[in-house]
């Protein structure tokens, strides 16, 4: 399918069991104008003026296979000029003159769609049948794949090669650096299997280094620093694609596996039973082990996991994701997913995700993520594990936000890329002044679409969000050392009163007290230790002031401004591990990448 280029209507090629049509909707309503019936049509394009519509296949009347035909595109009714033309795929130069057609013979062929002939003097001879034909945005080259991509000048017809040769059937190359300077190929002999994979140095063309040849379990990707991450479920290998020389390798025991962040910086080592995680963390940077920690998969006593279906880190390493099902195999009710702060193990949210859903992207502040399920697109919050927004979209290919989280990019085959502004038109939310005690009150509340909706009217007004998040949000003050310690010692008091006072004011405190009273634990009395643990348990669950200070959070680092970015830093200065002061502090982290 295609749009005209007024974008006022819509050409799609549909199969049916007993026939072909090509069909003409109307882009804003889908209404039909309408239908013409083919034996087989494919790639329908209009021409520059939209005046006509032009396709690839066979019309029932003439049977002829392998020609382009024209079709009046006011009435659906064909035209007489017939072009044979001999090829797989086809690309229309953007001035709608020329037809490009990488031929099933392996010629790369240019047509006059005036004349329907063929241009001399412009074709090119690659060694097979050449896909994914592309012309380039001035039209004077054509790209596509044949064993390798290639690139012709339209003009003489002199071929380059951009790649190395592939293995016969082979997809494609498995990564390419971020300079376009290594690529990782698979590469293939006399067999239609593949030999092996190699690393191969494109500019300047030099260095091949051999790499394994599995097929998956086995994935690579480069780093942003350049570093080559080879992966396997129970091995992460990292190798410097200058030398080749391996820099670090990480095993996995028995019933373990390796994820790793796509940037290079993370990787953990996961025990894949039970209803426990255990994971070992390590920073891929220093390539040290910098820590490990435990924690339950879910916070409901109903959900008894027993299967895992995927685990693996955001893109920058700092939240873990499982999916997993539950109960019996017989009484599958269907997944769930836990969300982990990978650094501690802190279980952010956990919701039920349906029968079926894949995870697209991550927005690049780790609060929301794009899930694809088994009829619709959804926009869940990390925090809550709520849905935000839900979008009619099926088939989906790739998602991707923008780095600020206004826009979000979805391609789903056969339609076009949508793109969704998540802020919205500013006019459609105007700030008003009587709204402001519902927008805080929403801020707290567990339900994540509704508060989504007012932090979008908080995106759209800049200005008044900033002052406004800075006068209602309460910064919490520290409490002295001596007060925790006495707080603490009283948790095992003779007198009952003072350990109830004790437990009530460690409770208020929240975020701050963590690191002392998990201190505290390990050598804490049988009367206090579960006083503390319950208190642990209280201050780690989810509260509306904590939800407020991600999303006031999340809010500011969107908008980006000197005066959003003026309130972060005051809250940045706040109680050390508190939510507030945590939230800010990562927000200004990734907005000085940003």
């Amino acid at each position: 399918m295609t749009l005209s280029p007024d974008g006022k209507e819509i050409v799609a090629s549909i199969d049916e069991a007993e026939s072909s049509h090509l069909v003409l909707f109307e882009a804003a309503t889908g209404k039909i104008r309408w239908r013409h019936k083919t034996s087989f049509s494919n790639q329908p394009m209009f021409v520059a003026d939209g005046s006509r519509i032009c396709y690839f296949g066979a019309d029932p009347s003439s049977r002829t296979v392998y020609a382009v035909y024209w079709l009046d595109a006011a009435t659906g009714k064909r035209m007489p000029q017939v072009m044979l033309a001999d090829h797989r795929e086809t690309a229309l130069r953007p001035d709608g003159k020329v037809l490009a057609a990488g031929g099933l013979d392996g010629l790369v062929c240019q047509y006059d769609l005036e004349s329907r002939t063929r241009l001399d003097g412009a074709s090119a001879d690659p060694p097979v049948e050449v896909t994914e034909v592309q012309f380039s945005a001035d039209g004077s080259k054509v790209r596509g794949w044949g064993d390798r991509w290639y690139e012709w000048d339209m003009k003489t017809g002199t071929q380059t090669r951009l790649t190395p040769r592939a293995a016969p059937n082979s997809p494609g190359p498995y990564a390419v650096s971020r300079d376009q300077r290594w690529i990782v190929t698979p590469v293939g002999e006399q067999s239609r299997r593949i030999q092996r994979v190699e690393l191969v140095e494109l500019k300047p063309a030099g260095q091949v280094h051999p790499l394994p040849a599995d097929e998956p379990p086995y994935s690579f990707r480069f780093s942003p620093d350049g570093r080559l991450m080879i992966s396997k479920s129970s091995m992460l290998s990292i190798v410097d694609p200058r030398s080749g020389k391996l820099l670090q390798e990480i095993r996995a025991g028995e019933n373990e596996a390796v994820v790793a962040s796509e940037d290079g910086t993370t990787a953990l080592v996961v025990n894949s039973n039970g209803t426990t995680v255990k994971a070992v963390h390590w920073n891929l940077v220093t390539g040290e082990r910098s820590g490990e920690w435990s924690g339950q998969l879910s916070r409901s006593p109903n959900v008894n996991p027993k299967v895992r279906q995927f685990q693996k880190l955001t893109p920058d390493g700092q939240v873990f994701v499982v999916c997993f099902s539950a109960g019996e195999p017989e009484q599958q009710n269907g997944l769930f997913t836990s969300f982990f702060d990978a650094r501690n193990g802190r279980l952010l949210s956990s919701w039920k995700s349906g029968l079926y859903w894949m995870g697209n992207a991550f927005s690049s502040d780790n609060r929301a993520l794009v899930v694809s399920t088994e009829r619709a697109l959804e926009i869940r919050e990390i925090a809550t594990g709520g849905r935000r927004m839900l979008f009619a979209e099926h088939a989906i290919t790739g998602s991707g936000f923008s780095p600020d989280g206004r826009f979000l990019a979805v391609a789903s085959q056969p339609q076009p890329i949508a793109l969704y502004d998540l802020v919205g038109d500013p006019s459609a939310h105007m700030w008003d002044p009587a709204r402001v005690e519902r927008i805080w009150e929403s801020l707290g509340l567990d339900d994540a679409e509704r508060s989504f909706q007012e932090m979008r009217i908080l995106r759209a007004n800049p200005a008044e969000a900033a002052r406004f998040v800075k006068v209602r949000m309460k910064v919490p003050a520290p409490p002295k050392g001596d007060w925790i310690a006495a707080r603490i010692r009283d948790l095992d008091a003779p007198a009952y009163r003072d350990r109830e006072r004790a437990t009530a004011d460690l409770s208020a405190v929240g975020d701050i007290v963590i690191a002392p009273l998990r201190d505290a634990l390990k050598s804490a009395s049988a009367e206090a230790q579960p006083r503390i643990q319950g208190v642990l348990e209280q201050i780690d669950s989810m509260t509306p002031d904590k939800l407020r200070a991600i999303r006031a959070c999340e809010v500011l680092e969107g908008i980006g401004t000197r005066e959003a970015i003026a309130v972060l830093a005051d809250w940045a200065k706040g109680a050390p591990g508190a939510t507030l002061t945590r939230e800010a502090v990562e927000s200004l982290e990734r907005l000085k990448k940003r």
